[in-house]
């Protein structure tokens, strides 16, 4: 029985770039052809264009980019039709997508219109004058007040998507930024990177059980110092100045900055896999009856050789360790037989 032999699938004409070569492998050698000399679409093609265009719609098509060789055949039968030859692939394309949206499809990449431009400045400006907090919360509103926008002017918007929250936040920051607003997006100051130095060493010296922690009580920190000035100069009291994500990276970055190895919950090291061993051969001396000290303490006496070569790793973690080495060395073992 012969074997049967699958044919690779054709890519030609999956994306529009494909579309782009193929009109240029065709179109490239004909000395003198002007597009621009094309006449206008007939009534008749329009037909077809839009035939094709419901097609895409009803999904038949995955996209107008794969509609484009049949349409483009159709065109050539139609009565009164150019020709495929004078009707490039990219031009039936953009015909397509112009009926498509015609019919009801929903664009998308669609152009910030002034409208919408208005309303992202609005809310830029709130954020700036402290009247929202923070660009996050203005763009959860922002994107209720474009919703409205949109269905209050449904011909002006036809066929264009509703922002979403990402790309509205992108449009927000920048205009925050431009407004110089000095909370948001801004550098660290020297009292704030100070505060951030003080708990990133507190961190490193164990007296946070972990990097949230650490970050919880730095920002809460920098509340306070900020208070603090406002106080001074009479002015009004700031909400969030800085937000816990922002803290917990600058307070993460500067602890790895002073000692790499002493941050919680972090992936062992080869040297830390060594020590371990070391200590792991003691277990198991231990379960076998040669050796009197139990599983914590060696945990301990590990947890401090650890310590003593900087490495930062509390009992519970030497214990998970070790027992996890002495398993896959028994597992080999057992392999072995």
């Amino acid at each position: 029985m012969k074997e049967r032999v699958k044919c690779p699938k054709s890519r030609a004409g999956v994306c529009l770039l494909d579309l782009v070569a193929a009109d240029k492998a065709e179109y490239g050698s004909i000395p003198g052809r002007n597009p621009k000399s094309i006449p206008h679409w007939r009534p008749s093609e329009a037909v077809v264009v839009e035939r094709f265009a419901g097609g895409v719609l009803s999904r038949k098509y995955r996209n107008a980019v794969l509609a484009v060789g049949p349409c483009r055949a159709a065109l050539a039968r139609c009565a009164g039709g150019i020709g495929p030859e004078l009707r490039t692939r990219q031009s039936v394309h953009r015909k397509l997508v112009s009926a498509a949206i015609e019919l009801g499809r929903v664009k998308s990449r669609v152009r910030w219109k002034p409208e919408e431009m208005a309303v992202l400045d609005r809310f830029a400006r709130a954020v700036a004058d402290g009247r929202i907090l923070t660009a996050r919360g203005a763009g959860r509103a922002c994107a209720d007040a474009l919703r409205r926008l949109h269905r209050r002017y449904p011909k002006e918007f036809a066929g264009a998507p509703d922002r979403n929250e990402t790309g509205i936040q992108g449009e927000l920051w920048p205009r925050v930024a431009k407004l110089r607003y000095r909370w948001f997006n801004s550098h660290w100051s020297a009292a704030e990177l100070a505060l951030v130095d003080r708990y990133a060493r507190l961190l490193i010296a164990h007296r946070f059980p972990h990097v949230s922690a650490a970050s919880q009580a730095c920002c809460e920190a920098i509340s306070r110092l900020h208070a603090q000035l406002a106080r001074r100069r009479g002015g009004k009291q700031p909400g969030t100045v800085r937000t816990l994500p922002g803290v917990f990276d600058q307070v993460l970055r500067r602890a790895k900055e002073l000692a790499p190895f002493q941050i919680p919950h972090r992936r062992w090291t080869a040297e830390e896999h060594r020590i371990a061993a070391r200590w792991t051969r003691k277990y198991d001396q231990h379960r076998r009856g040669r050796l009197r000290m139990n599983l914590l303490t060696i945990a301990t006496l590990m947890q401090a050789e650890l310590g003593r070569r900087g490495y930062y790793r509390n009992v519970q973690a030497c214990v998970t360790e070790i027992i996890s080495q002495r398993r896959a060395l028994r597992g080999l073992a057992a392999s072995l037989r």
